[in-house]
């Protein structure tokens, strides 16, 4: 071989390790993209944060009906499972001071629920599987648990209306699972999508 085959045999080579080490790159480009994509979304009530949280992409129940509009951090309308356990409940107000603003369909395993009171001050709660080795949470109905979103840091206390209106929640769910509305696939335990996702941040606009 040539010395001039030899330098041409010798850049080829460089070329072919720059490229693979360039695909190498790209690929954890678009996996932290991915990742970072999935895990745009909100937090959850004072001390249960500290466990985390998860999302690994959209929910089953997303991905079965990609015609529901996406709105910010990854809500969607409500589908057939959730509009059928909250019924009559969106737009109502409950107890005489909580009005239930928005309810989105199931996300990361749990429903993000937006309610209001008479001042205009809203607040956000996502509902889950109920599990007893989780944190205690602010509302229950039945195998349902309701935690109230407030910036999930640890620092922020419970506004008293949001925990109570979280309360109040969890008793009109409670009642609507008596009548027999059925609790919604796609549901998980905070426990289960903390432990996935120790570092997701599932945000609800209000």
């Amino acid at each position: 071989m040539s010395q001039g085959d030899s330098e041409r045999l010798g850049r080829r080579e460089a070329l072919v390790g720059m490229a693979a080490t360039l695909g190498a790159a790209t690929l954890g480009v678009g996996g932290a993209a991915s990742r970072a994509v999935a895990l745009d979304s909100g937090t959850l009530e004072t001390g249960a944060l500290e466990t985390g949280a998860l999302n690994t992409g959209p929910d089953a129940s997303e991905a079965a009906d990609e015609t529901r509009p996406v709105g910010p951090h990854g809500l969607r309308t409500p589908d057939a499972g959730v509009e059928a356990l909250f019924g009559d409940l969106t737009g109502r107000v409950i107890e005489g001071h909580w009005r239930i603003e928005a309810v989105h369909a199931v996300r990361a395993g749990a429903i993000p629920v937006v309610f209001s009171i008479r001042t205009g001050q809203r607040f956000a709660a996502e509902v889950f599987r109920w599990d007893p080795t989780d944190p205690a949470p602010l509302g229950r109905a039945g195998e349902l648990a309701i935690y109230l979103a407030n910036g999930g840091d640890g620092a922020t206390a419970t506004h008293e209306m949001g925990g109570l209106g979280a309360r109040a929640l969890g008793r009109a769910l409670q009642a609507r699972l008596a009548s027999g509305a059925p609790v919604p696939e796609g549901l998980t335990s905070l426990g289960v999508r903390s432990r996935l996702h120790p570092r997701g941040a599932f945000d609800i606009p209000c």
